[in-house]
């Protein structure tokens, strides 16, 4: 029996998976294909796309989106080396950042072993 059924293990899916069982819900994600992380994953094209950043360099998302980007970051997986350095690349707090797709499904898979 689980508390939460999540059908489908592209970005969303996993995220809300992710959340579910670090609120210590009973989590059951379901996907068809053999991959998570969704389109990104598919299409090898990744991004995170008009992030807008407050004023103290934190992205205005979910808690869980700005961990997934600086875990992203850590592991190599884009062009800047830290969110501080998001910072310098335009003056309106707007950014898309590109990101390795094989470094996204590591880090999604990473934490969704560890949201257990």
């Amino acid at each position: 029996m689980y508390d939460v059924v999540i059908i489908g293990a592209g970005s969303s899916g996993a995220l809300a998976a992710i959340a579910s069982g670090r609120l210590g819900l009973k989590t059951c994600l379901i996907e068809k294909g053999s991959r998570i992380g969704g389109v990104p994953i598919n299409t090898l094209m990744g991004s995170f796309a008009n992030l807008y950043f407050d004023d103290s360099g934190r992205v205005n998302a979910s808690k869980i989106v700005g961990e997934l980007i600086e875990r992203i970051i850590k592991k190599g997986g884009t062009v800047f080396n830290s969110m501080e350095e998001l910072m310098t690349v335009n003056d309106f707090y707007q950014i898309t950042i590109p990101y390795q797709p094989e470094v996204y499904e590591s880090v999604l898979t990473d934490m969704l072993i560890e949201s257990k």
